[in-house]
């Protein structure tokens, strides 16, 4: 049996669907009308509900639209095990420690390895940290720890080469 074809979502995707940017939606209606199912790590979910309780207003609210439209917009989330998160974490600090992010961004590799451990080939995210990594040295880093490799695409890219 096939698996689906999946998606993963960052958090910065969520939050410009709850602002109602006409790009994000039409990315999620192209690619749920091709079958994919659009995945949010546990990662991005905490995220979600940290911005929801501990946000400037302006995050608290959109925060508080995409917990209300989650389901209506026809996403899913996956929640990683204790094993599998405790590895993501490990894989976010490797990260940091080879300068491919930095350390404020720790969030982020933490998602790219919840994404790597679903086996989730892509993570859809306009955040330029994640698209500004070099893709050598991430897949490199991927490899290096036995992880599956995860590329972070941008929205727009990925909605232009559905098309």
């Amino acid at each position: 049996m096939a698996r689906p074809k999946e998606l993963a979502l960052d958090t910065n995707l969520l939050l410009d669907l709850a602002e109602g940017k006409d790009w994000a939606h039409e990315f999620r209606e192209s690619f749920l009308a091709a079958d994919y199912i659009l995945l949010a790590p546990g990662a991005v979910m905490e995220e979600i509900a940290w911005f929801d309780m501990n946000g400037t207003q302006r995050e608290s609210d959109l925060a508080a639209n995409v917990l209300e439209q989650f389901h209506e917009w026809q996403l899913d989330f996956f929640e990683p095990s204790p094993v599998a998160d405790a590895a993501a974490r490990r894989f976010a600090l490797n990260l940091i420690q080879r300068r491919l992010m930095p350390v404020r961004e720790k969030t982020d590799g933490r998602i790219l390895g919840q994404t790597a451990w679903a086996q989730i080939p892509v993570l859809v995210t306009s955040d330029r940290h994640l698209l500004g990594m070099d893709a050598g040295s991430l897949r490199l880093e991927f490899e290096r720890v036995r992880l599956f490799p995860v590329t972070p695409a941008h929205p727009k890219r990925l909605l232009w080469a559905l098309h």
